[in-house]
């Protein structure tokens, strides 16, 4: 019965879960530059809400946005359930 129990509340946990950015202990979060990097990529990994994909003009140039429907290939490890996608 504890099993089922800690299943389910697994299981219901986990849509709660928010995408998070594992950043090194030894990257220098002080550096302008290494912040300015780090804020730009988990403001990119926030976008991906529900099934919609952000918008890749945003982050991605025109020539790879011509090029691909998707233009980062990181999507399909980030989203899984890539072809129900809108």
């Amino acid at each position: 019965m504890k099993k089922i129990l800690f299943l389910i509340l697994t299981i219901i946990s986990s849509f709660r879960i928010q995408a998070q950015v594992y950043i090194n202990p030894g990257v220098d979060t002080t550096d302008a530059s290494i912040n300015s990097v780090i804020e730009f990529y988990t403001k990119y990994v926030s976008e991906f809400e529900g099934k919609k994909l952000p918008d890749f003009k945003k982050y991605w140039n025109a020539e790879d946005c011509k090029k691909y429907i998707v233009p980062d290939p990181s999507v399909y490890g980030i989203n899984s359930d890539i072809s129900n996608i809108q």
